[in-house]
């Protein structure tokens, strides 16, 4: 049987084959029939009268004039949009933006809302994936709450961290040696026991790497330190200490810097003399290159100083630094795939927010990479870190006064309520927006004709929908004058949750108190502080993404679940007023005084290893 090249031309019917004058229809059938259709399609169209194709015609032309678009648009002038569409996009909120772009878009149109112009690329799977980046990716086709595997996995860590505890000095020496290369622990660690009933931490080994800087490059840098803004400089000569604060400095700077000093003079007679500069501001200063990291890392563990050559690239560097030269060169923007809006959670903050690993972070705070650092090769001690950032982290002063209350006999706080009269909401004030700012939590929280498609709890499982309550129901949110900033926050004690928002880290951080206060508190913030970084997630505090797109989920699941947010809310304040926390605070700062002391007082660079 010959193979077919091409499809067999039909014979026309009768009415086709006259040689009269054709219609508009008998053309529009010549035409489609000498088209290279399949047999069926062309003997389907030869038998269609000619009259039909041209009232096909007539049709399709009306349905593309009026029936797609409406009648003939005329030259008019366009009117400007009202005042409620007109908004800014915010780069911290660009998974709201783009659901409020396809919400408008819609209604423009008058068309219903389509799932899946709001959901293109939803994750399915019988299981929620915990990923090495810190984040967990909701499986659609799961059994059970992403949410109540997240707290059971966490509690399981929590108590296995708490068993790797050192309960002596020997074993901490042990662990020293380990980390250090060898190297023996300073006299000065021993003492430490006589009036503390654990050991220390252990020192930082970032801190540790810059002991092979030459001892005159370490003095110049501390030298220049001196001169930054928003610093004060802790001096310790013959045991006995005191804080340097320039002239120009404001209040915050100089509370800061008389709570240290109230921490070191508790230990001063142990320490060498020295002077160290203290960051105070509310964000890092410094970005140490990963090549000069690694240079001082390398010369750190093979035991040998940096000789002169390095000593010159090491001085201080001509250009700022920025948050990216942190990260080694193979992996910004790499490691991971950005969260889905409302489908991801938080589950280690310290690998989820690492800007090394995730692109999103740069969305969130897209100023702050922006930002001159410091580049320096010397150790820069302040109160906030992450976020690229090189600062080594320390802790304030501990609010000892809040600890003083005896919760046996039924004490409770001015303004506090237990927890079943509380109310379920979630409480945040804020100073109100300046100028054409926006805030996100003005953006997010504020009541809005319909949210994104969320997380709905249905006893342990759960369903992903849009929700038929607002959520302004769980919120009690607002801005106030700075004035009257303070009256509000006593107030948080009689809600079940509280909102710590540093998303740019220009919000005062209110982690301790809100923990203090029997609060379940929300912690959504680029950077992070020492307290939060000693505290658990998921065991103390619920961790809550820069851009607050798990927020909503979060709400529903622990108003929906009033025992395991009380379960956390108890935990974190145990932990916020346990005495072990002041310990903690003076073993944080005896540590990094020790080893910078070293660096500081070592007479030739001979001794920097003895």
């Amino acid at each position: 049987m010959p193979l077919l090249t091409g499809p067999s031309k039909l014979p026309l019917p009768h009415a086709l084959s006259s040689t009269r004058s054709t219609s508009l229809g008998k053309r529009v059938q010549r035409i489609l029939l000498s088209l290279p259709l399949p047999r069926p399609v062309r003997q389907a169209i030869a038998a269609v009268p000619p009259r039909l194709w041209l009232l096909l015609l007539v049709g399709l032309a009306c349905w593309t004039v009026w029936g797609r678009g409406g009648p003939p648009a005329h030259p008019t002038r366009t009117e400007p949009p009202p005042p409620s569409r007109l908004r800014e996009q915010d780069p911290r909120l660009k998974w709201l933006d783009e659901h409020l772009d396809a919400v408008e878009a819609d209604s423009d149109h008058d068309h219903p809302p389509e799932k899946q112009a709001q959901t293109p690329a939803l994750p399915s799977g019988m299981e929620h994936t915990f990923g090495s980046d810190g984040l967990v990716r909701v499986g659609l086709d799961a059994f059970e709450h992403p949410v109540a595997e997240i707290l059971e996995r966490a509690e399981g860590a929590w108590e296995k961290e708490r068993g790797r505890v050192m309960a002596d000095m020997s074993e901490w020496e042990e662990e020293y040696r380990e980390g250090n290369y060898g190297r023996s622990p300073p006299d000065a660690y021993r003492i430490w026991p006589l009036g503390h009933r654990r050991p220390p931490p252990l020192p930082s080994p970032y801190l540790l790497i810059f002991s092979a800087l030459p001892h005159s490059a370490f003095l110049r840098f501390q030298s220049e330190l001196e001169r930054q803004p928003g610093t004060f400089t802790l001096v310790v000569s013959r045991g006995r200490v005191s804080v340097e604060v320039g002239e120009r400095e404001d209040r915050a700077v100089g509370e800061r810097a008389r709570g240290v000093r109230e921490v070191v003079e508790r230990f001063a007679r142990d320490l060498p003399d020295l002077r160290v500069t203290v960051s105070a501001t509310n964000r890092p200063r410094q970005a140490l290159p990963v090549t000069t990291s690694d240079i001082l890392s390398a010369a750190h563990s093979s035991s040998a100083p940096l000789s002169s050559t390095y000593n010159d690239i090491l001085l201080l560097p001509p250009s700022p630094s920025f948050a990216s030269a942190t990260c080694p060169p193979p992996s910004p923007n790499t490691l991971s795939a950005p969260p889905s809006p409302g489908l991801t959670f938080l589950y280690w903050p310290r690998e989820g927010l690492d800007p090394c690993r995730h692109s999103y972070i740069q969305e969130a705070a897209p100023e702050w990479f922006e930002e001159p650092l410091i580049g320096w090769a010397a150790p820069v001690l302040g109160f906030v870190g992450g976020a690229g950032s090189s600062d080594l982290l320390m802790p304030g002063k501990w609010p000892e006064a809040e600890v003083r209350h005896e919760r046996g006999r039924g004490e409770w706080r001015d303004g506090e309520v237990q927890w079943a009269e509380r109310a379920g909401k979630l409480f945040w004030r804020g100073e109100a927006p300046t100028g054409s700012s926006i805030h996100p939590a003005q953006r997010l929280l504020h009541p809005s004709k319909r949210h994104p498609p969320t997380l709905l709890p249905r006893g342990r499982g759960f369903i992903y929908a849009d929700n038929p309550n607002p959520l302004s129901g769980l919120l009690d949110v607002s801005f106030v004058s700075p004035a009257s900033l303070a009256g509000e926050w006593a107030n948080q004690g009689r809600f079940k949750y509280v909102l710590d928002l540093a998303v740019e880290g220009e919000e005062e951080g209110r982690f301790v108190g809100g923990l203090m206060a029997g609060a379940l508190v929300f912690r959504a913030a680029v950077f992070r502080g020492w307290e939060a970084e000693q505290a658990r997630a998921w065991v103390h505090y619920v961790p809550v993404l820069p851009d607050m797109s798990d927020l909503p989920a979060l709400l529903h699941y622990f108003s929906t679940h009033d025992q395991e947010a009380q379960k956390i809310a108890e935990a974190g304040r145990r932990w916020a007023e346990d005495k072990q926390r002041q310990e903690d605070v003076e073993g944080a700062w005896f540590t990094t005084l020790v080893e910078y002391g070293r660096m500081y007082s070592r007479e030739n660079d001979e001794d920097r290893y003895a």
